[in-house]
């Protein structure tokens, strides 16, 4: 079983996934689209911090206790695979088993800003086992960059969180770079 420090986002892709360019700098941690293009409304009680990798736009640790949820937005020009393996790598990141179609991963739609993205619940189902972990997810493509805002952390952190960051989700905004 995955511990909670072993499920950071490390940005690197499943093995074998072609490599893809990583783009534009990342946007600053205040929301400011940076080279990034995007802006958001940080959430009361998320601490905003800006990405650590070439993929990774920005982080938040989202509560006062390390143990508690994080939330990154990652981008990768050129896509980044397939839905299904990467449902399977982001499962296997809370420590569940993989699924063999996408049906067996339910997935809903949100509007983010002008377009429509996936919402994935990926939960371990265990309601006696107090160290569960959860990920949301909402993916989607604009601009042949694959965009990821995902939030990962107890289950009971993300239950409380859920709407929050569906919320958040809904209001990123792509803008035009600074020049």
């Amino acid at each position: 079983r995955l511990q909670p420090a072993q499920m950071v986002d490390t940005g690197e892709l499943p093995a074998g996934h072609p490599p893809v360019d990583a783009g534009a700098p990342p946007a600053r941690a205040d929301g400011t689209p940076g080279a990034a293009g995007l802006r958001w409304n940080t959430p009361e009680g998320w601490h905003a911090h800006a990405g650590n990798g070439s993929f990774r736009v920005v982080s938040f640790h989202v509560g006062g206790d390390p143990a508690d949820a994080e939330v990154t937005i990652t981008r990768f020009a050129g896509g980044a695979g397939t839905l299904l393996p990467n449902i399977n790598r982001w499962r296997g990141q809370i420590g569940l088993s993989p699924v063999a179609q996408i049906s067996d991963q339910p997935l809903d739609t949100v509007q983010v800003g002008d377009q429509e993205g996936r919402l994935l619940d990926i939960a371990d189902a265990r309601a006696d086992d107090p160290s569960r972990q959860r990920m949301l997810v909402v993916l989607l493509t604009r601009d042949d960059i694959a965009w990821f805002v995902k939030m990962t952390g107890p289950h009971d952190v993300l239950e409380e969180q859920h709407a929050t960051f569906v919320e958040f989700a809904r209001g990123l905004r792509f803008v035009a770079e600074e020049s």
